[in-house]
């Protein structure tokens, strides 16, 4: 059977649709963990706090992971904590950094977290990248808004973590604790992939992202703590 190139072409539009359709039912399907999160306030922060790590301390947070058939190592290279609205979100499934950051929340801080600043800027995400543009309603320019904005690929650290991560919604406000963190992917033997998280607020363009390995976080729903740190 001949298939034209328009077929060709419908045929991958079709592809397409139906993982991004799998992705969001994956990512925001009910949570089954059993995970009774504990009733608190979202702390407050006017900017994110970050603490580098020293070269010394720098090891692999779960040791070795086996993510999509492929071995992953979680390398901290700074503490970090964030007070923020999510004003995007975008799920991932494909390959391995879908399998190790199955979301990525589009954040502002500061004063955007207010509602008549956020809403008068526009976001979306698309391709692991986040973009946004203020309408000529907005108090803010591009700088400033460059400067109290994220887009944040996002690794819970377990499933009490990711409990919490499915629950939050657009235009939430949430409160999250943990790590920048770089991985390497590696296959029998071979470096596959290596992601590298930013470790500045002002930079731009490729390799701005922050990847953040979340140990807890707070929403509306209460707060979702990792059980390695349920008792710090």
């Amino acid at each position: 059977m001949n298939v034209s190139a328009n077929d060709k072409k419908q045929l991958n539009i079709i592809i397409v649709v139906m993982i991004i359709i799998f992705s969001f039912l994956v990512f925001f399907t009910k949570d089954n963990s059993g995970y009774k999160p504990r009733q608190v306030p979202i702390p407050k922060l006017y900017e994110p706090e970050q603490m580098n790590l020293p070269p010394e301390y720098k090891l692999s947070l779960t040791g070795q992971r086996d993510v999509k058939n492929q071995d992953v190592f979680i390398y901290a290279q700074a503490y970090y904590k964030i007070h923020c609205r999510v004003v995007h979100i975008m799920p991932y499934y494909m390959g391995v950094s879908g399998g190790l950051a199955p979301v990525d929340f589009a954040v502002v801080w500061g004063e955007l977290v207010k509602k008549e600043n956020y809403t008068n800027i526009d976001f979306r995400q698309s391709g692991r990248w986040a973009y946004f543009r203020p309408k000529k309603t907005s108090l803010y320019d591009n700088e400033f808004i460059g400067t109290h904005f994220a887009n944040m690929h996002i690794i819970p650290a377990d499933r009490n973590v990711f409990s919490g991560l499915k629950k939050v919604e657009k235009y939430d406000e949430i409160y999250m604790e943990g790590y920048l963190v770089n991985i390497e992917s590696f296959e029998n033997g071979r470096c596959t992939m290596t992601w590298n998280s930013s470790l500045s607020r002002n930079d731009k363009g490729n390799g701005a992202c922050e990847i953040m390995f979340v140990t807890k976080i707070i929403t509306k729903y209460g707060e979702f703590v990792s059980a390695k740190n349920q008792n710090k």
